[in-house]
């Protein structure tokens, strides 16, 4: 199986190739301000040679995160799925690092932070393979699950939200029936209302 895994939404764009159960090439670019720039030769790269149209599916991130990423991340792979008809599954940032984990296999419920900038943090929870409660909170003021987030985001029982491509494609190969999947539209997950308006003068 050939399957690439695209992020684009945070400072580091991260772009994976596994065909089978080898991991071909790793791109991991500590560069946000010039993605838009980088990103299809990041992709031919680590393609090293395979056509997108031969790819079995493309798993790309949809948010929370930085605005202009998701909206990059997912005009690109929209192009994809136009010309050449490539299957694309969306994941939310925390269903990505919780498929990231190595041992996730329990009925405990997990906690994830991650920083949005300035005064605010995305949340969630998981358990059983699920994401859930994903919202947006000021880090002194407002509380999740009765911790105040600054300390939350101290927390021992808080992950530290790292993303492993590779293991993002090994959980979802496992998990998605691909003689069953329907191709939907792929949206992007802003979390915070206000990125996906359009004030009117």
């Amino acid at each position: 199986m050939k399957t690439m895994f695209l992020n684009t939404t945070s400072s580091t764009l991260q772009v994976c190739f596994k065909n089978n159960s080898k991991v071909i090439e790793f791109n991991d670019l500590d560069d946000m301000k010039s993605q838009s720039q980088i990103i299809i030769d990041a992709i031919d790269s680590v393609l090293d040679g395979v056509s997108v149209k031969d790819l079995d599916f493309i798993v790309v991130v949809n948010g929370p995160g930085s605005f202009t990423g998701i909206r990059l991340g997912l005009s690109v792979v929209k192009g994809f799925m136009l010309a050449v008809g490539v299957r694309v599954l969306p994941i939310n940032t925390f269903e990505a690092i919780y498929a990231s984990l190595v041992e996730k296999d329990n009925n405990d419920i997990i906690y994830f932070c991650l920083d949005a900038g300035g005064e605010e943090a995305f949340v969630a929870k998981g358990q059983s393979g699920k994401i859930f409660d994903i919202s947006i909170v000021n880090k002194e003021e407002c509380s999740f699950d009765g911790m105040v987030v600054s300390d939350f985001l101290k927390g021992s029982n808080v992950l530290n939200p790292i993303i492993h491509p590779d293991r993002v494609l090994n959980w979802m190969e496992e998990n998605v029936d691909l003689s069953s999947f329907v191709q939907k539209d792929v949206i992007p997950l802003y979390v915070k209302s206000h990125y996906a308006k359009i004030k009117k003068v």
